[in-house]
Formats: structure tokens, C-alpha cells, sequence
């Protein structure tokens, strides 16, 4: 959890940089997106170490069942927010998906890194 805070804070970071930078790059919606990004890990990472305190042998089924509710919850969310018909549509939908895209590489890494570690342990 302190790595996705520490991520978290680092985007946040370079979102206000390159919004003091360039006007027009980052949407105001972008701070909600980041929100529930941050949120939606959150809740993710802890869906899959409850079902690892479990079973140890039902990762990748709760991991894929994260990505798929992550997606899901994606499509929800951009859809409400698109509804609603935000100035700047294009700016916001890059935003949106390019926040997608870190959080989900973020997600990743910490998958790979903990399969590196576990890998480690069993040789």
C-alpha cells in the first residue's frame, strides 16, 4: 500500500507540474480520475491479498478478476463522466486513459515484482 501512495503522490506530482506548465494538457476532471484510480487499486490490492490469505492457489483467478472489474468500472466511470458532456472532451479521455494506462502498468510491476521475490524463495 505505501508503494500505490508513494505512486500515487508522484503522479499527482507531475500532473500539477505539467498543468502549472502547459495549460491545456491536463483536464480539471483528471484530480477525480486520479481519485478513483488510486481508489480502485486500492480496493483491487486488497481483494487479491484476502483472497491469497485463503487460498494461495486462487491469485490468478482474483487478479484477473480485478482487471476485469478494474475495465468494467473504467467503462462506467468514463461513460457517466462522458454523459455528462465535460469541456474539453478530447484533453479529458487522454487524460482518462493515460491514467489507466500507469495505474495499470503499476499494478503489473507490482505483480512482476512479487513473482520475482516468490520465485526467489521456492529455488
Amino acid at each position: 500500500m505505501v508503494r500505490l501512495v508513494i505512486f500515487t503522490a508522484a503522479v499527482a506530482a507531475a500532473m500539477f507540474a505539467l498543468d502549472q506548465a502547459v495549460d491545456a494538457w491536463i483536464h480539471p476532471l483528471a484530480w477525480w480520475v486520479l481519485l478513483f484510480y488510486f481508489v480502485l487499486t486500492l480496493l483491487g490490492e486488497w481483494f487479491i491479498a484476502g483472497a491469497m490469505r485463503r487460498n494461495k492457489d486462487n491469485f490468478m483467478a482474483s487478479y484477473m478478476a480485478v482487471i476485469g472489474l478494474r475495465f468494467l468500472l473504467s467503462a462506467v466511470f468514463i461513460g457517466i463522466l462522458i454523459y455528462q458532456r465535460p469541456p474539453d472532451l478530447r484533453i479529458f479521455v487522454t487524460n482518462f486513459f493515460v491514467l489507466y494506462l500507469l495505474f495499470l502498468g503499476f499494478e503489473i510491476w507490482g505483480v512482476l515484482g512479487n513473482l520475482r521475490r516468490d520465485s526467489r524463495g521456492a529455488s
